[in-house]
């Protein structure tokens, strides 16, 4: 990359251009002069002790620096997209777990109501089977905005809307 920088150790060179027109009058009707000028001044800044230089390669120092936040920050976002698309996989997983414990906590409160029924079991079973659906049953919603968040915050990263990758995504 070049710097405005490296332009201080060029040579420089300015033009200067003007014309001027003046009427006088007199007793003739007047007099009119015309006036132009041109000029022309080069320069050229000896680097001695490396000035020019230092000032250069710190201007290129600047822009790599530039280019390797740019990088910084493309690597961040890489990792959040990453981490959100594993905590999206990990909370469906999660979710599909608790389902399928839930629906076995209903097969053994139904089996436990049974037992009950017939004595061979206290009813303290029955409502500690209970406790265990309401307890599956309660922690489901959370998993699902769990998901629906991930989503949204995969969506947001990428540059898309909201629900934009509902439908790629719902399928764990």
């Amino acid at each position: 990359p070049i710097s405005s920088a490296a332009s201080a150790a060029d040579p420089t060179l300015d033009a200067v251009g003007s014309a001027s027109r003046a009427r006088t009058p007199t007793r003739n009707g007047g007099a009119t002069s015309n006036q132009f000028r041109a000029g022309f001044d080069a320069g050229w800044e000896l680097d001695l002790f490396g000035a020019t230089r230092r000032n250069v390669e710190a201007s290129d120092a600047a822009i790599e620096s530039a280019v390797e936040n740019v990088r910084d920050v493309q690597v961040s976002l890489a990792a959040e997209v990453a981490a959100a698309y594993v905590e999206l996989r990990a909370s469906q997983e999660q979710l599909a777990i608790a389902r399928r414990n839930l629906e076995a906590q209903r097969q053994t409160l139904e089996l436990t109501q049974r037992r009950h029924a017939n004595g061979f079991v206290s009813k303290l079973d029955v409502l500690n089977a209970r406790s265990q659906v309401a307890a599956t049953e309660a922690r489901l919603p959370s998993l699902e905005i769990t998901i629906r968040q991930s989503m949204f915050a995969l969506a947001a990263l990428l540059g898309l809307e909201p629900g934009g990758l509902a439908e790629e995504l719902s399928k764990p």
